[in-house]
């Protein structure tokens, strides 16, 4: 009796049925493992290297890719880029490099504009910083003052 061609447990999807004398076994089928057949995880054992490191399980295998900011040095292995490094991301300010991005630093009371690449006052003001009540805000040059109003 070919027990591959009566009611069998391999699942055709990942296993190939193949008869034995009075039995028969499941074979994974490519991409699969185990007993029981399940997807043959490869990136479980953690191949990519490096911060910012992706695996993506294959048929059978695996591929390694980084995340924006990052950069492969190697077959599995993803390194920070850095971006203070390329063409002055931060202008004349100081730029910081952070995994898979930057910063740029500006003093305190001004906000970095990607637009115009520039430390920009920030209107503190806009912050409703200031009890609205008794007092009018004006906005400075990197600050705020509170100024009371008529009778306060």
């Amino acid at each position: 009796i070919d027990e591959c061609m009566v009611d069998n447990s391999c699942n055709p999807l990942t296993s190939d049925c193949v008869n034995l004398f009075g039995s028969y076994e499941c074979q994974c089928k490519s991409g699969f493992e185990s007993a029981h057949c399940k997807p043959d995880l490869k990136c479980r054992s953690s191949p990519c290297k490096g911060i910012g490191s992706i695996c993506q399980n294959k048929k059978g295998t695996y591929k390694c890719s980084c995340m924006p900011g990052f950069k492969m040095i190697d077959l599995d292995v993803c390194e920070d880029i850095n971006e203070c490094l390329d063409n002055q991301p931060c202008g004349r300010h100081q730029c910081q490099n952070l995994d898979g991005t930057f910063t740029c630093i500006c003093p305190t009371g001004f906000m970095f504009s990607i637009i115009t690449k520039n430390c920009e006052d920030v209107d503190e003001c806009q912050m409703n910083r200031c009890d609205k009540l008794t007092t009018d805000c004006e906005n400075t040059v990197g600050s705020f003052r509170c100024v009371c109003k008529e009778g306060y």
